[in-house]
């Protein structure tokens, strides 16, 4: 770990190491006071190589904070902590990553303020999950007047994640259990080919749309 002083204020585990260790509700420990630069490291062993939801549970009175997770050569994308409006009770953010297999080491960086606390991270696996891209659909989507997206739930089970990439494969939007009518602000996506990604507990579905700004 780098932590910027070598005090564990909290003290409830481990109190002899620099990070900040916390009680987190009699059920076990959270990280606290994630300052910009610092960083944690766990080693973890990857059964197999494939897709995997990464789930980070997370508490943040304000929301807002940055963070990015690496498991060996594979980063994520930057991530943003959400409002749980309490430093306790937490909240997931998921993202696709698709991970290599065997022993390696995961780093989870804190990127910027405000601050968050972090309980765990819990990694699902998408393989046997089933890909369409076809007129088979779980959702749809368009484009309104206003240029927003929205996004309207059209079958069972329903969405679990929603994620949205630019042509680049970077991800530029991501929601865990959305609503059945999603409206979507397209404000600092250029114009241009996105891929809208929706997992349910059986199926990932890919749909590509064309966004317009005017």
């Amino acid at each position: 770990y780098h932590e910027t002083d070598d005090i564990n204020i909290a003290g409830a585990y481990r109190p002899d190491e620099a990070v900040d260790i916390y009680d987190r509700l009699g059920d076990g420990y959270h990280i606290g006071n994630a300052i910009p630069g610092e960083w944690y490291e766990y080693t973890v062993n990857v059964e197999s190589a494939g897709e995997y939801i990464m789930n980070t549970y997370l508490a943040s009175i304000q929301g807002g904070g940055k963070f990015r997770v690496k498991v060996g050569e594979i980063e994520s994308d930057t991530l943003t902590a959400p409002s749980t409006l309490s430093a306790l009770n937490t909240d997931t953010v998921s993202a696709i990553i698709n991970l290599n297999a065997g022993e390696q080491i995961m780093r989870f960086t804190v990127i910027s303020l405000p601050l968050f606390n972090i309980d765990k991270i819990v990694f699902e696996s998408l393989n046997g999950v089933e890909v369409r891209e076809s007129d088979n659909l779980l959702f749809t989507v368009y484009q309104n007047q206003d240029g927003e997206l929205i996004i309207l739930n059209d079958s069972n089970p329903s969405i679990l994640l929603l994620q949205i990439y630019n042509i680049t494969g970077s991800m530029v939007y991501s929601l865990t259990n959305p609503d059945i009518d999603l409206k979507i602000s397209t404000t600092g996506m250029p114009s241009g080919i996105y891929i809208i990604q929706a997992l349910s507990d059986k199926q990932k579905i890919c749909r590509k749309i064309i966004i317009n700004q005017r």
